[in-house]
């Protein structure tokens, strides 16, 4: 059987833009996903600043105002950790009153 130069150049251009299309969505498809990449570890570093400073906050101002009214703060560890959350950048789980003198067992404080 033999094919006419039209069949042969018709068949000759439909493989050589089928490998160009291909190369070509390799290529997209690679991008995308660096894309992806990139916008995922730039959001997750806005995320980290944002943390930062909402902890920085709270340390230098909810903390102080909590230690400044008589109360105890804890930290995630249950230590009393207010002089270290600022270094540490600890998270702030639950505020307590002081103990009236003798009394070892903090008395949880009621918000109101």
């Amino acid at each position: 059987m033999r094919f006419g130069i039209r069949t042969k150049l018709l068949v000759f251009a439909t493989l050589v833009w089928a490998v160009i299309f291909g190369v070509y969505s390799f290529y997209i498809y690679h991008e995308r996903i660096e894309q992806t990449r990139r916008m995922a570890l730039m959001a997750a570093d806005l995320l980290s600043r944002k943390i930062a400073a909402d902890r920085q906050y709270y340390a230098s101002t909810v903390v102080k105002r909590a230690l400044e009214a008589g109360l105890t703060v804890t930290g995630a560890q249950g230590h009393t950790v207010a002089h270290h959350v600022h270094k540490r950048g600890l998270q702030i789980i639950r505020v307590e009153r002081r103990p009236p003198h003798g009394n070892s067992q903090p008395v949880p404080h009621k918000p109101g």
